[in-house]
């Protein structure tokens, strides 16, 4: 197994960084074709879930079938409309016309 990754005690990583790293993890994966389930916390927790959102789609849309995404709620209220546009930063249509591999449940 090999083991990539970049980092920094000062620095936080960029988007461009981020990139990178998704595209050198991701460029062996055996993903062409399938149907992708990516597991994403809801609004309780932080982290870059905008930035993700972009760039999984720019690294694996064009390889994968679908690309789709699960709010873990565990006990929470499921999400409205407008808490889903907040926590992957893009609205339903934006998401459709963007993103149209993929969905947000």
């Amino acid at each position: 197994m090999t083991v990539i990754g970049q980092g920094s005690e000062t620095e936080p990583l960029t988007a461009d960084g981020v990139g990178v790293l998704l595209t050198e993890a991701f460029a062996d994966a055996p993903v062409d074709g399938k149907r992708l389930l990516v597991l994403i916390p809801d609004l309780t927790r932080s982290a870059p879930i905008p930035l993700m959102f972009r760039l999984l789609y720019e690294v694996l849309g064009r390889r994968v079938a679908r690309l789709d995404y699960l709010v873990a709620l565990g006990t929470h209220q499921p999400l409205g409309e407008a808490a889903l546009e907040r926590l992957v930063g893009v609205s339903a249509a934006e998401r459709q016309a963007w993103f149209p591999k993929s969905d947000v449940f």
